[in-house]
């Protein structure tokens, strides 16, 4: 537990109290043990609303995690401000005219998935490091000339 406490903690946005408050609700992350089971739980991957006024907009569950939801949402708003990576990624939704809480949702979501992949891969966060898209190395390989 110890271990895995230093590693989310490790992560830029991710203070004591988010560490630990992820910890005791995911069971050391072993109860719930995928980050799309985290996120549904957290309430950062809103399910779409299709009904009244809001037609296509999304919605939080109303069985998330209130509490969890907004410690992630401060975690991001840190993130935001302390990491050049989602400070980019920040300034990019906005231009494409994304409103504030749901890209402030999306780097929620992030942050959680970066939580969960630093612990199962027992590695610490860097912050500097370069993710490359899958899809476009896939692409990139698989593209033929035709004459």
């Amino acid at each position: 537990m110890n271990e895995n406490y230093e590693l989310v903690t490790g992560i830029v946005g991710v203070g004591p109290v988010i560490a630990t408050d992820l910890i005791i609700k995911t069971g050391n992350f072993r109860i719930i043990d995928t980050y799309r089971k985290a996120a549904s739980y957290a309430g950062v991957c809103p399910f779409p609303n299709t009904s009244g006024k809001m037609v296509g907009k999304s919605k939080t569950s109303p069985f998330a995690d209130k509490k969890l939801k907004t410690l992630l949402y401060m975690g991001a708003r840190a993130a935001v401000k302390h990491n050049k990576e989602y400070a980019l990624y920040y300034q990019k939704k906005q231009l494409e005219g994304k409103p504030h809480y749901l890209i402030m949702n999306n780097l929620s979501n992030k942050l959680l998935r970066t939580a969960y992949s630093v612990v199962r891969n027992k590695t610490p966060y860097v912050q500097d490091h370069v993710c490359l898209d899958p899809r476009e190395r896939n692409m990139n390989s698989s593209t033929k000339k035709v004459a």
